[in-house]
């Protein structure tokens, strides 16, 4: 235990004997919850709305002073002819076009289902889904007045189910508790992963390593010691973010916070294993950078950060069985947001653990077989 510790000293003086690197150590993951937090978010404040109106009624024209008067919507232009519209879309002007076709107002009426065309720039598939269920909710609101105004469709409507939606654990959708645990994942990752593998990887390029392998330090405690600075600086930078967090966005935090930080260790451990593995077998900071940025893409696009993990093809959520940030994300949002016992996240838990230490078993191995 004392050599462990000794060692662990040493890695602590090696970090802050770079003055960057050890202010980056506590800048980042503010820098990064100030920026990331706020600006990452699926909503869309202002789609660009072209109008084709063929028919020219009161019905069109109160229709065109709805998606007006939405929030969602900025009414560019009004054109009269396809070309005209999709040059609009082409040059990016226009994010959909709405046609409303001549008797657009006598079908409605006369009781008869009225139709509309939408087209719209898919280029970014999520934003033109969006933007066709902003416009329907909208359609959906502009039939309820027409109901209420006394059509003769109003009998049908007014029929349908009155149906009352309730959100629990986010009940205002707001996007930023969402994301905050998801960019807590990603802040502990880089920490853990990055700084630790590319920590080694230096010490092989300057030569201090080999004066470590002719000591009697055993490659258990070798390994040890570059993994618990990086653990406690990992968990430093979690609470800095979760302060952070909790100050500027109000972030919502119902479960217990000692459970967050054990998982958080945990996980941190399987990074940290991961990282130490492969720097075992880069020869230089080029290397380890390049395997690492492969990992850390897959590891943070499959996570369930942007999709549900649900939403993956059955391949993907086998290969996500291995994923720790995957585990992560959805540990942190069900303490955060839900406030989840152990009993709850146990599954995660035990998993988590398992790859922490099949990893960290692999870093030792390997490092044994290459000192």
């Amino acid at each position: 235990m004392r050599t462990i510790i000794f060692l662990i000293k040493k890695e602590f003086l090696q970090i802050f004997r770079d003055k960057f690197i050890g202010k980056a150590i506590f800048g980042i993951p503010i820098i990064q919850m100030l920026i990331l937090v706020p600006a990452i978010t699926f909503e869309i404040k202002s789609v660009k709305l072209c109008i084709i109106d063929n028919d020219l009624t009161s019905e069109s024209r109160g229709l065109t002073s709805k998606l007006d008067g939405s929030p969602f919507f900025t009414i560019v232009d009004a054109v009269d002819s396809e070309k005209e519209a999709n040059e609009l879309l082409y040059d990016d002007n226009a994010d959909a076009v709405l046609r409303i076709p001549a008797g657009f107002g006598r079908d409605l009426g006369l009781g008869r289902p009225a139709k509309v065309m939408v087209s719209a720039n898919a280029i970014n598939a999520m934003t033109a889904q969006l933007s066709w269920a902003y416009l329907s909710g909208v359609i959906r609101d502009y039939n309820a007045g027409i109901a209420l105004s006394g059509h003769p469709e109003a009998a049908t409507l007014m029929t349908a189910p009155d149906i009352t939606f309730r959100y629990w654990y986010n009940e205002m959708l707001n996007y930023k508790y969402y994301m905050l645990p998801g960019i807590l994942g990603i802040l502990v990752t880089a920490i853990g992963f990055v700084l630790a593998g590319l920590n080694m990887v230096k010490e092989k390029e300057i030569g201090t390593i080999e004066q470590i392998n002719v000591t009697p330090v055993k490659k258990y405690q070798f390994v040890m010691a570059k993994m618990i600075p990086f653990l406690l600086i990992g968990l430093i930078d979690l609470a800095i973010g979760l302060g952070v967090g909790k100050l500027l966005f109000h972030i919502p935090f119902e479960g217990s916070l000692f459970l967050l930080f054990l998982c958080s260790a945990i996980f941190l451990v399987a990074a940290l294993g991961l990282a130490l593995f492969v720097s075992t077998m880069s020869g230089t900071q080029q290397q380890f950078m390049f395997v690492a940025f492969f990992f850390m893409i897959i590891f943070i696009l499959m996570s369930g950060i942007f999709t549900p993990l649900e939403s993956m093809p059955v391949w993907a959520q086998n290969i996500d069985l291995l994923n720790p940030v995957a585990y992560l994300m959805k540990i942190n949002r069900m303490i955060m947001l839900k406030g989840s016992t152990f009993a709850d996240i146990g599954r995660e838990i035990f998993a988590l653990t398992a790859i922490a230490v099949v990893f960290t078993a692999l870093a030792i191995n390997r490092y044994r077989k290459t000192a």
